[in-house]
């Protein structure tokens, strides 16, 4: 195998594991938090910014796959369709925005700041947001006129920091290890 080949293998293994991963916390502190696929959009996020979005049929093919695992009944209905459709292209959408601004330049992960990650966050929720929202209403019709504001806030609220959490936190963990990994070989 080529070692551009074993690059993209290893970057497709990583976004699987890290998807089912965030999969599994979500559905372990479900009814500890409000955390409502948060997670999931935030690790979906993470894996585009390490490995571009070439891994957007590994996201869905994992999401696909934690929800067969850990959703017990009624696996596969329109909700879970929508799920899988908002998870992987709303952090794309938020990404493509992102980086059609001349501020926004993920060349290296050392070179991405807080500001830069947050404003990212809050694309990312936003979209996520209002196609979650846009589900609540139109499929599971559990949404009253009067709460759609607060509604939106709460899942708008969720999203951002748990993306905002997961994201800032690898982004800034990942150089501690390359630095680790490259002062212990010395």
């Amino acid at each position: 195998m080529t070692s551009i080949f074993q690059k993209q293998l290893i970057g497709h293994g990583i976004t699987f594991s890290i998807i089912v991963l965030f999969a599994y916390v979500t559905f372990l502190f479900k009814s500890q938090w409000e955390v409502n696929y948060d997670l999931v959009g935030g690790a979906a996020l993470l894996s585009y910014i390490l490995f571009n979005l070439r891994v957007m049929p590994t996201v869905a093919v994992a999401i696909v796959v934690s929800i067969l695992i850990f959703k017990q009944a009624g696996i596969f209905n329109i909700e879970s369709v929508m799920f899988i459709s908002i998870c992987t292209i709303g952090p794309a959408i938020a990404l493509y925005i992102m980086s059609s601004f001349k501020e926004f330049n993920i060349s290296s992960i050392r070179s991405i700041s807080f500001k830069q990650i947050l404003l990212l966050s809050i694309v990312q929720a936003t979209f996520c947001s209002i196609f979650k929202l846009s589900k609540s209403i139109t499929i599971t019709g559990n949404i009253e006129r009067s709460d759609i504001a607060n509604y939106f806030m709460h899942i708008f609220t969720v999203d951002a920091l748990g993306t905002l959490a997961i994201v800032y936190f690898t982004i800034k963990i990942i150089p501690l290890f390359i630095n680790l990994k490259s002062t212990q070989s010395t």
